[in-house]
């Protein structure tokens, strides 16, 4: 159910391999999803078919801006940063490259979630009791 989008520079399967194992443990150990539930996509671009800064990327051999879409239910502030940390810390190690991906975290109620064609609330009810709003003032 929660699902990561992820926009990078054409790399080699080997990389997208041990991205998709890392960035899935990381996932599950900062957040507390089940590691089987997480779905993870990636959109590669090669030279020439992105841009940053308004010029075209021409050379992705050593890396390029990586964008990264978070869907997922809502979860505390302190499970954001702890996963955006780890996650960042997983493209470092496995890619090597040099500019930190972008995150952009979206997290939507149970009643917005279908699965099997239905909503996950009506699937299974004990997630009506979990509250979609935390407190704001989170240290964390």
């Amino acid at each position: 159910m929660p699902n990561i989008d992820i926009t990078l520079p054409q790399t080699t399967r080997e990389v997208r391999a041990r991205l998709a194992e890392r960035l899935t443990d990381e996932f599950a150990r900062t957040t507390g999803f089940e590691r089987e539930i997480l779905g993870i996509s990636f959109r590669e671009y090669s030279p020439g078919t992105a841009a940053e800064g308004g010029k075209l990327i021409e050379d992705v051999s050593s890396g390029g801006p990586v964008h990264v879409q978070i869907s997922c239910p809502r979860v505390t502030r302190a499970k954001k940063r702890a996963a955006v940390e780890a996650l960042t810390a997983v493209f470092k190690e496995v890619a090597g490259w040099p500019s930190p991906p972008v995150f952009h975290i979206s997290e939507h109620p149970y009643d917005n979630v279908g699965v099997g064609g239905r909503l996950l609330s009506d699937a299974f009810p004990e997630l009506k009791e979990i509250p979609f709003y935390f407190p704001t003032d989170d240290p964390a």
